[in-house]
């Protein structure tokens, strides 16, 4: 009989922060930012990079169809993914981007289908967003009066 409770997302999101904010991933990183018009092979050579170094994987085990559940990682796993791929790219992945590439709110029916691909789409995806909003013209203020 199991008797552990679920951890809730706000919980682990804590957790997170907390063992960041320990130096765990106190490390530089050895992958160079990206710049904003990134290419999609680039993207995903970039997140193969940083799941092999978070999860301790080869990168050689690493494809664009490798699902996190394969690399055997867990809802921690993710979450601290998540911020170093912010980190990395400099941009931001929101819950509902995460839900996205899962699929469900479920962490572990959602595990297997977040792969290599889904999470470069997302950053891709990101990124453009980014752009998007910085070429956005800006309100002239003498209109505005």
């Amino acid at each position: 009989m199991n008797n552990k409770l679920p951890i809730q997302f706000s919980s682990l999101l804590f957790l997170g922060l907390f063992v960041l904010l320990l130096g765990c991933s106190a490390e530089p990183a050895s992958h160079p930012q990206p710049a904003a018009s990134a290419a999609g092979g680039t993207t995903l050579s970039q997140v193969y990079g940083i799941v092999s170094q978070q999860l301790g994987v080869d990168p050689s085990d690493i494809t664009a169809d490798t699902s996190l559940a394969e690399l055997k990682a867990d809802e921690l796993d993710f979450i601290e993914l998540i911020m170093e791929i912010e980190d990395q790219f400099n941009v931001t992945i929101d819950d509902d981007a995460a839900h996205e590439m899962m699929g469900t709110s479920d962490w572990k029916k959602g595990m297997p289908s977040v792969t290599m691909s889904k999470l470069a789409q997302t950053v891709e995806q990101q990124l453009k967003s980014t752009t998007d909003n910085a070429d956005a013209e800006p309100l002239d203020e003498s209109q505005s009066k």
